[in-house]
């Protein structure tokens, strides 16, 4: 609050940066580094797993996928996108894991679940800058309260069938991804895990 917002090419530098830091404690080392983003004076963390966590960086486009195959263990991206994931194989994230974000709302009925989407996640419709350059949190209530329930809902997996389900899961496996881990929008968790391990996982 109160800073200059970054675009997402500094933002993506800055990452970048802090990466290289995180690596550095995680290796052990007293760490002292001064960048054109972070300045760090004699850190070190004195308790460290035995293995250092996987560093994942979440991807939008191309040029996050590539940065995210240069430094990082692993991508996460929110759309099943083939070229993300050739931009992060030839940039060196050949091997690693690809970790795809489905949206899904299960309800007892399509039409309930269309409903939760708008009224709890209508800026998954949001593309471009307007979803990563609005620094305030009444430019991003402005924008996403003029979108359609046919925009919020058109990237989510509404509804009570199970085919709908597994084929948002197959689109992620051919486009590359190697893991897919689905988010429930809406409030009934524990229906959405009944669902899923009885409709969908056995099929999978």
């Amino acid at each position: 609050m109160g800073e200059r917002w970054p675009g997402a090419t500094e933002r993506r530098a800055m990452l970048e940066e802090a990466v290289e830091i995180i690596r550095a404690l995680l290796d052990g080392n007293n760490v002292n580094h001064t960048g054109t983003y972070y300045r760090v004076e004699n850190a070190e963390l004195f308790t460290r797993p035995v293995t250092p966590p996987p560093i994942m960086l979440a991807v939008s486009g191309l040029a996050s996928a590539k940065l995210a195959g240069r430094v990082a263990d692993g991508m996460i991206a929110a759309s099943e996108n083939p070229r993300a994931v050739e931009a992060f194989e030839a940039a060196g994230g050949a091997g690693k894991p690809r970790l795809g974000q489905l949206h899904v709302c299960w309800a007892q009925s399509t039409d309930e679940a269309e409903a939760m989407v708008h009224r709890m996640w209508p800026q998954g419709a949001l593309k471009g800058s307007a979803l990563s350059d609005l620094a305030r949190p009444k430019d991003l209530e402005d924008v996403v309260a003029a979108i359609p329930l046919e925009a919020a809902v058109a990237n989510v997996t509404c509804g009570p069938d199970p085919a709908r389900h597994l084929e948002a899961i197959v689109r992620f496996a051919a486009a590359g991804f190697t893991e897919v881990y689905v988010h429930q929008i809406g409030p009934d968790q524990a229906g959405f895990f009944r669902f899923y391990a009885n409709e969908v996982l056995p099929h999978l």
